[in-house]
C-alpha cells in the first residue's frame, strides 16, 4: 500500500519512457491496466475507473473476496 496516500496499488515514476513503451506507447494518464495471475493485460482503461466493473473482473479472476 503507498504509504502517504494510503492507495492500494503501486505508483511508479516512468523517467525514461521504458514502462510506457512496454504497454504499448501509453500516451495518457491516468492509464490503468488489469493483468490476470498468467500476466495478461484483461483490461485497459484511460480515465477514470468504473469501480463495480473493475470489483466484478478481479472477483471474476478469484482476487477480490469482497
Amino acid at each position: 500500500m503507498h504509504a502517504n496516500k494510503k492507495l492500494p496499488y503501486t505508483i511508479t515514476w516512468d523517467k525514461d519512457g521504458m514502462i510506457s513503451q512496454a504497454f504499448g506507447n501509453v500516451r495518457v494518464t491516468p492509464t490503468h491496466f488489469l493483468i490476470n495471475p498468467e500476466g495478461e493485460i484483461v483490461m485497459r482503461k484511460i480515465g477514470v475507473l468504473n469501480s463495480i466493473r473493475l470489483h466484478d473482473m478481479l472477483q471474476n479472476m478469484g482476487l477480490n473476496k469482497g
